[in-house]
């Protein structure tokens, strides 16, 4: 899909309140029928309608994360935090393909708000991404406390998975958090409880279960209520 770089950054007033948010569900729709046709993409999109799912919070302290990252050849890590980086990013059009003018708008727009994009290389592909959210954000279901953050959306192309991409992207973002925000000394996810390869990936890079979370989205809007609080003793059995 092209884009313009002279219309960028696009305006993100239409995208505020209330209408604004159905606004960009539809340019989410319509994104996605583009790059997947209109069946595939209304499956794919059916959960931002109305879902119900249990969820594990998954919870790491930063100094225990942010060990020295093994990498192997050719794996590079980097970070984005402004739109003109992003822009001029050598990626970009990986981004649009995958998401289309949507993944492009809300790129644009998390970052004016104060996200970060972390990324992973492998030779010259881009191999998986993450973001991690602003601390004022509601992308967890509720608010963070001050010395926590947030990251989601993470994602590993299908061609790089099995190469510890993800564990060591979260590494990686915790070692950024040490030397650039030290008042901040743990980091937060969310896992699908049915999802034991991204708990496994998460586990492996020191995370652990937290707490069982029920998850209630409506038309986009999210929030997480919690069921149950594990102790480090037992975080690990629960998933079996």
């Amino acid at each position: 899909m092209d884009y313009n770089k002279n219309e960028l950054p696009v305006s993100f007033l239409k995208y505020k309140g209330f209408l604004g948010h159905l606004r960009l569900g539809w340019l989410k729709l319509r994104s996605m029928v583009v790059i997947h046709g209109f069946l595939k993409a209304v499956n794919l999109m059916k959960g931002n309608f109305f879902l119900v799912q249990l969820l594990y919070r998954m919870e790491g302290k930063i100094s225990d994360i942010a060990q020295p990252l093994a990498l192997s050849r050719g794996l590079r890590f980097g970070r984005i935090s402004t739109i003109d980086s992003l822009l001029e990013w050598n990626y970009l059009p990986d981004l649009v393909r995958l998401r289309g003018s949507f993944g492009l708008t809300q790129a644009q727009m998390r970052l004016s708000y104060g996200y970060m994009l972390l990324y992973a290389c492998i030779d010259e592909s881009l191999a998986g991404f993450m973001w991690l959210a602003a601390s004022d954000s509601f992308e967890a279901g509720y608010r963070m406390e001050a010395h926590e953050k947030y990251y989601l959306d993470a994602l590993t192309f299908p061609q790089f998975r099995g190469r510890g991409i993800f564990p060591k992207l979260i590494q990686y973002l915790a070692g950024t958090l040490r030397d650039t925000a030290s008042s901040v000394d743990n980091l937060v996810a969310h896992a699908v409880r049915v999802n034991k390869a991204a708990i496994a990936a998460q586990r492996k890079a020191g995370m652990r279960i937290a707490e069982l979370e029920v998850s209630i989205v409506f038309l986009g809007f999210h929030r997480k209520y919690r069921l149950r609080t594990y102790h480090a003793a037992d975080s690990l059995a629960c998933i079996f």
